[in-house]
């Protein structure tokens, strides 16, 4: 009996070796261009991660070492195209792992019954190249153990993103500017800093720079994140997503037509006042002679080459497309909030072979169309002056020179409101209520006819609200001073109007309470109720990106801060010390190397000045570019990371 159980026992201590196969496709994103890179960006953004996890882990140092520069894209920003033949290549490399088998084995691989190249280590990954959306056997065999088997089929995803700034990720770019360790003592309004020496006086070192500088689209983007979680979190699919949304996008100037006045149009040579604009330049005028054509109205201003939908026609159809294949007026032009030209005609490339199909479609439109940046813009911006001593003077004489004098500040104030394009909440909220629901079903139309994208596969965004009243108690003290930089602008802009420029340097961007209300009743609800209203008449899915902003409103610290004084560098809004002022939120930050553009702080917008800190770039000889202005009151990173962790995906992983 014991000399049994002895048998029993010997026989139980042998190993046996039950083989298992575990796999991967090792480039899931290929708009990134080779395995390596992807494989950065999965040793930081672990699967399950959410994105807000990841951007909890990163800096702009590791940021800029993680985020692939242009080149090592599949977008061209010569062209304003993406490389469609890798982007939509079937054959992949898949990375296999055979486990549980006996140490120092070599394995044989399989397919569908077939070796796959020569023998190796078991412990050693294995590539094998196969295409896609095909069921494969995969199966090893170990020398001295079991075989094993697995199905391999890899799945695809197709994305498509469009839109404006709150898409493409403006504020946020790839690899933001580096500051210099020089002192901000001198940094007060009116120190002249965008008018200064080369690379602003320097307090740089170096440029920012985007995955897009043209559009300043940037992965850091809501849309890129969602996509980039996506592919890392199912091994087994190819997620491929292409961008073309562009700061400053409208649904008629930027989709169906290419957009006028980019961000930045000294970059790239698809920005030009080119004779025929891309989509059709021509403008019907509301008093033309019935039966006659429409007026062409030739391009005064720098223009992208190409329409968002024609790029995106250029990408799907297997072949080059054929210009100006179709066209449709879908309603007459009109005309509203002084220039913005809606609807009229609109031609576009088409397609003359079956277009690759997109199962998703990602974006955020209408904010331009009816003023968004515009009326934020009259909130921050002062509507009146403060009246002079002499103003109220007993003196006759030095009343009316009093009242003379202030009404020319009020006069220089009122051509500089005009200058920042302000609109009022009211004519921002008609606008809205006039055009969304046409300009929403047109492009509703588009998508399904155009790029043959179904209805219920678009997912559109709905824009915050980015006050949240009740403002917090500094709130006007952190953006007069979070604001120098845009108060610097105004300098500049002065520079040639001398009456106006020794008062400039007083000019403060704030916001009270009572305008922030007003705002929000007169414009930032209207506008959301009637995108909601008019996404679910289309049939879309509604992204609301609120949530993403609870909590941290454009002047928001966080509770260490507010409770504690303990104020990060990141935290921080000033750049020089206010006599007497004691917030800790307003103590100076020490340079702008101290500054991170990706750390954590608790506004969800970036003020004026982090956005010079973040994205200023330099020409040959040194000299600021102005485009840095455009990131001010935009989201950050961490806001467009949960945005993008908010959005239901629709795919399922096996």
């Amino acid at each position: 009996m014991r000399a049994l159980l002895l048998c029993a026992g010997l026989m139980a201590a042998v190993p046996t070796w039950a083989t298992e196969i575990t796999w991967s496709v090792e480039n899931g994103f290929p708009v990134i261009r080779g395995a390596k890179a992807f494989q950065k960006f999965k040793d930081e953004w672990k699967p399950g991660m959410s994105a807000e996890g990841f951007i909890a882990t990163q800096d702009a140092d590791k940021l800029r070492q993680l985020l692939p520069k242009t080149p090592e894209t599949l977008w061209n920003p010569a062209t304003g195209l993406y490389d469609k033949g890798a982007m939509f290549n079937r054959k992949h490399t898949i990375i296999a792992k055979a486990s549980g088998t006996p140490p120092g084995a070599d394995c044989v691989w399989f397919t569908d019954g077939k070796q796959y190249g020569k023998a190796s280590p078991c412990s050693d990954s294995f590539p094998i190249s196969l295409n896609e959306s095909v069921n494969i056997e995969l199966s090893v065999k170990p020398v001295g153990g079991d075989e094993g088997s697995t199905n391999v089929f890899i799945r695809t995803y197709t994305i498509l993103a469009f839109g404006d700034s709150f898409s493409s990720g403006e504020s946020n770019p790839d690899r933001p500017a580096v500051g210099s360790g020089a002192v901000l003592t001198k940094l007060n309004k009116g120190s002249g800093i965008l008018r200064a020496g080369g690379y602003a006086d320097g307090h740089f070192t170096q440029n920012a720079d985007w995955w897009d500088t043209t559009c300043h689209r940037s992965l850091l983007s809501w849309q890129s994140m969602y996509a980039m979680k996506m592919a890392i979190n199912d091994p087994h699919r190819v997620v491929r997503f292409a961008s073309f949304s562009c700061s400053g996008a409208e649904i008629y100037d930027g989709f169906f037509r290419a957009q006028m006045n980019p961000p930045a149009t000294d970059i790239s040579d698809r920005v030009s006042v080119w004779s025929y604009r891309d989509g059709s330049n021509y403008r019907e005028l509301i008093s033309r002679i019935p039966g006659e054509e429409p007026e062409q109205v030739k391009l005064k201003h720098p223009t992208l080459n190409r329409s968002q939908l024609n790029a995106a026609i250029h990408l799907l159809c297997p072949e080059t497309p054929k210009p100006r294949g179709g066209q449709f007026v879908r309603r007459k032009q009109d005309i509203e909030l002084g220039n913005r030209h809606y609807y009229g005609k609109v031609e576009f490339d088409q397609c003359q072979k079956r277009m690759q199909p997109v199962d998703e479609v990602l974006m955020s439109f209408g904010g331009n169309d009816v003023g968004f940046s515009g009326v934020v813009k009259y909130s921050l911006v002062p509507k009146e002056v403060y009246s002079s001593n002499w103003s109220d003077s007993s003196n006759w004489a030095k009343a009316a020179y009093g009242r003379y004098y202030d009404n020319g500040k009020q006069g220089w104030l009122n051509l500089l409101r005009m200058h920042l394009k302000v609109i009022s909440p009211k004519d921002g909220a008609n606008a809205a209520r006039n055009q969304l629901d046409k300009l929403y079903s047109d492009l509703a139309l588009s998508l399904d006819k155009d790029l043959g994208v179904p209805r219920e596969r678009v997912k559109a965004m709905l824009y915050p609200n980015p006050l949240q009243t009740p403002l917090p108690k500094a709130c006007g003290y952190r953006l007069d001073m979070g604001n120098v930089a845009l108060t610097e602008q105004v300098v500049a802009d002065s520079f040639y109007a001398p009456g106006f420029r020794d008062r400039a340097k007083y000019f403060k961007f704030y916001i009270t309470n009572a305008d922030a209300k007003s705002t929000e009743d007169e414009f930032i609800f209207p506008l959301r109720a009637i995108q909601a209203k008019e996404i679910t008449a289309n049939h879309w899915v509604q992204i609301d990106s609120q949530p993403a902003f609870k909590g941290r409103s454009l002047c928001s610290v966080s509770v260490e801060c507010e409770d504690n004084g303990v104020c990060s560098e990141s935290d921080r809004f000033a750049w020089t010390k206010k006599d007497g002022e004691k917030d800790p939120s307003l103590t100076p930050i020490e340079s702008f190397s101290k500054w991170n553009a990706y750390g954590t702080r608790g506004r969800s917008l970036r003020t004026g000045n982090d956005t010079l800190m973040s994205q200023a770039r330099f020409d040959k000889n040194g000299n600021i570019i102005e485009d840095w202005g455009n990131g001010s009151v935009h989201p950050d990173a961490k806001s467009h990371a949960l945005i993008a962790d908010s959005i239901p995906s629709w795919m399922c992983t096996i």
